[in-house]
């Protein structure tokens, strides 16, 4: 199991790898998180990287149905992937084994969209469905995210792309 643990991180790593303001996140658990958009300074907009975060999704799930299972117990696994659009803290915590965390209500309504997301499925918040609505498609959700204290949070489930007429900066990076 080891091995295949080993496979899929190689495989999402290679998404991401070379991509600018695209940083992976310290591994928790069985967990691979990647923010973009940490280090905007006026590079980009919300809108740009939110349209990253959901092509990187997209070729992450390509890269998991493409995994050579050839030997391992299972013939197939999937994925579950979460996108929002927020603001966050970070720095550095623990003087033990300091490691870079990010803080805040946004953390707290990723983590949610990817526990509540389906195998190969991209479990978007509200923030994301408003941003990409004009070019990707979108399934409602029937899970409502809630936080302690917060009124829910809706969620769609993001589909393929409406058209592809223009590159967008990330495509044309590629």
């Amino acid at each position: 199991m080891a091995d295949l643990f080993e496979k899929l991180n190689v495989a999402l790593e290679t998404v991401i790898e070379g991509k600018t303001d695209v940083y992976k996140l310290p591994d928790q658990g069985d967990s691979f998180s990647v923010v973009i958009g940490l280090n905007m300074q006026g590079k980009s907009s919300i809108q740009d990287n939110v349209l990253e975060a959901a092509e990187l999704a997209h070729r992450m799930n390509d890269a998991v149905r493409r995994l050579d299972m050839t030997g391992q117990a299972v013939n197939k696994i999937q994925i579950k992937i979460g996108i929002h659009a927020g603001s966050a803290t970070g720095g550095i915590f623990s003087l033990s084994n300091p490691q870079f965390v990010l803080l805040g209500e946004s953390m707290l309504v990723l983590s949610a969209m990817e526990e509540t997301s389906r195998g190969s499925e991209i479990h978007v918040s509200a923030k994301v469905h408003e941003l990409l609505r004009s070019q990707f498609m979108f399934d409602v959700s029937e899970s409502t995210v809630v936080l302690e204290g917060k009124p829910k949070v809706a969620s769609w489930w993001l589909m393929e792309r409406k058209s592809r007429k223009s590159a967008t900066p990330f495509e044309a990076a590629q």
